[in-house]
């Protein structure tokens, strides 16, 4: 299916079904995140957001920078091994070169990626909720509003034309528009696998 896609189309075709893929995905995610704290994110994002949420996920930790290339650079190591070590990964991974062979490797990626993009926002808006719910939040970060008050609370979410946060003591995310702040301070997202206690 693959190799078919790759002769009638080039690999444009594969791109640019690979990166509509993704950006199903960036989408599916994202709404998953925000519905968990009853927020309705298609109602505040615009094209641009939709676009560039792939790319912007991938970035937003440097695990995940870590992992994507620490991944692309074992595929470049891997690709300029002598003959006899590619047949010995080939046998490893059961690769015949058929068009099944490669289809079952495509399907395989797109699970994960699947896995990725879906799993982290579901994770993340979970986790959200639950302290949301708890009380438990860290109001960490700061918004000064166009009047200059400035605010203590926490950001859940940004996006080109949105802060959405939490002030302390409340159980419900507030949306602002970027063009009613001044600014916003937000201290850097942590990757943790960890429970909250």
């Amino acid at each position: 299916m693959i190799r078919k896609l790759f002769r009638t189309q080039g690999l444009q075709g594969v791109l640019t079904l690979g990166y509509l893929y993704i950006v199903i995905l960036g989408i599916l995610g994202e709404a998953l995140y925000y519905s968990q704290l009853y927020v309705n994110i298609i109602n505040y994002s615009n094209l641009t957001d939709i676009l560039i949420s792939p790319v912007a996920k991938l970035t937003s930790h440097y695990v995940l920078i870590l992992f994507f290339l620490a991944t692309f650079l074992l595929l470049f190591t891997l690709s300029g091994l002598p003959k006899e070590q590619k047949n010995k990964i080939k046998n490893f991974l059961k690769w015949d070169g058929t068009d099944k062979t490669l289809d079952t490797w495509v399907l395989f990626f797109v699970f994960f990626l699947f896995s990725f993009y879906v799993g982290l926002d579901v994770g993340f808006g979970s986790s959200t909720a639950r302290k949301l719910e708890e009380g438990t939040l860290k109001y960490t970060d700061h918004i000064t509003f166009s009047d200059g008050k400035k605010q203590e609370v926490s950001i859940v979410g940004v996006n080109s034309g949105y802060v959405f946060y939490v002030r302390p003591g409340e159980k419900r995310v507030e949306i602002s528009p970027m063009g009613a702040l001044q600014s916003f301070d937000r201290k850097p997202a942590k990757l943790s696998f960890r429970k909250s206690k």
